[in-house]
């Protein structure tokens, strides 16, 4: 191989980059490889046993500073839910809720981890519409047959979620596509 010739250095089974699959099978944030991008945030959360005290303990102090991924259940949740808490193995902390999705989490319906304050009646219509078909495609067509202006579906999704309507629905099918290659 000549030295201008850049090959990337797959890793074996024992090597895996993040969440317990190959780089190969992780995500692509623009052009920057999951692995490098989840160490990246990853180094920026408290430690591991921190946040998992946290998580436990239902500590108010760490809201919006990590999000937990049950891998059992597939749903990420803020580390104040009420819901029963899984075991130490079966946790993934996340930076926040766009990488838990595309990690394939989806949000918890307890405690909405996506949600900041009061949710427009729109956003809430087009959120539903993903969770009943999250396998189909909206296309703006469709919007707009809905009535609804996709660039006002961009806007009010960038605002309440931090991306667009299309990339949330983007992330929901990959979660449901890495979800069926783990099982």
């Amino acid at each position: 191989m000549s030295e201008t010739t850049h090959a990337r250095r797959i890793p074996d089974a024992s090597q895996s980059c993040c969440f317990g699959r190959s780089e190969i099978q992780c995500a692509n944030f623009g052009g920057m490889g999951f692995s490098r991008y989840y160490n990246d945030a990853m180094n920026k959360l408290p430690p591991t046993p921190e946040m998992f005290r946290a998580f436990v303990h239902r500590d108010s102090t760490y809201e919006g500073v990590f999000y937990t991924g049950v891998r059992t259940t597939g749903i990420f949740c803020r580390p104040t839910c009420t819901a029963r808490k899984p075991k130490r193995e079966n946790v993934e902390f996340f930076a926040s809720g766009r990488d838990a999705m595309y990690a394939g989490y989806r949000p918890c319906l307890r405690c909405k981890p996506l949600d900041h304050g009061k949710v427009s009646a729109l956003v809430d219509r087009l959120r539903r519409a993903i969770e009943d078909a999250p396998s189909g495609k909206i296309s703006e067509g469709d919007l707009r047959n809905m009535g609804i202006d996709p660039s006002t579906a961009r806007r009010q999704f960038q605002r309440h979620f931090g991306m667009t309507f299309h990339a949330y629905h983007r992330a929901r099918r990959m979660g449901l596509a890495l979800q069926k290659v783990r099982n």
